[in-house]
């Protein structure tokens, strides 16, 4: 254990049930690294099949007359329950009803993904009509178990053959001046270079600066100053 990490407590209660301060049994329904660690380190701490709540078993039953438990590396079934855990705890949240909800989820999920790889290789290869006519085929064959009218479905099937004749879209010119365009880096270094190569120094008559910036003109002054 680090300095600044805080100690945690494990409480073992009458009926062999264990409680570590973060509730990570609670909260995650399995026992956490600090009850392990009591369970290799003390003799009275006991491992109950208990502590693994029910919705982490796939299959099996749920309601059972042995259970596991470890006690110094020795094996045993009871029949003993863990009444303080089990009131504690809250019933199984993964009911028939949202394991069902969630199978229907992934399904939705991989259909989706076919449908959409159907449609670009429909797109790629020009056989939209193709692939159309299958699903709409498929549409009037199931459309009584879902409540689909079948003129909503001719509907779809005639739109899909429209082109519609999609025009440009209309120009507004807008009022007051336009707006200033901002240059590339490129445009402001030729503008610079085109303004600085137009100058002619008046006082050493060369090319790229005035007689403002001519070190020439600056150094004649300084001497003749001096003198």
């Amino acid at each position: 254990m680090s300095l600044t990490s805080k100690p945690h407590y494990v409480v073992i209660l009458s009926d062999s049930t264990s409680l570590c301060m973060c509730m990570y049994i609670i909260n995650q329904g399995m026992p956490c690294q600090h009850q392990y660690r009591v369970l290799l380190q003390s003799s009275k701490a006991i491992f109950h099949m208990g502590f693994i709540h029910t919705h982490w078993f796939e299959s099996g039953p749920v309601e059972t007359t042995n259970h596991i438990t470890i006690f110094q590396g020795t094996k045993t079934y009871t029949t003993k329950l863990l009444r303080y855990i089990d009131q504690m705890r809250i019933a199984n949240s993964y009911t028939p009803t949202i394991k069902e909800n969630i199978n229907k989820k992934i399904k939705f999920s991989a259909m989706m993904s076919v449908a959409k790889t159907s449609v670009q290789v429909a797109m790629e290869e020009g056989a939209t009509s193709e692939l159309t006519g299958l699903l709409i085929e498929f549409i009037m064959k199931y459309h009584r178990n879902t409540g689909l009218n079948i003129e909503e479905v001719r509907y779809l099937s005639d739109k899909t053959q429209e082109s519609p004749n999609i025009s440009n879209p209309e120009y507004h010119k807008p009022k007051g001046r336009p707006p200033k365009r901002f240059k590339s880096s490129t445009e402001e270094n030729n503008v610079q270079h085109i303004f600085s190569s137009s100058k002619t120094c008046s006082y050493y008559f060369e090319k790229g600066h005035n007689i403002r910036g001519c070190n020439q003109y600056k150094s004649d002054l300084a001497d003749k100053k001096n003198n």
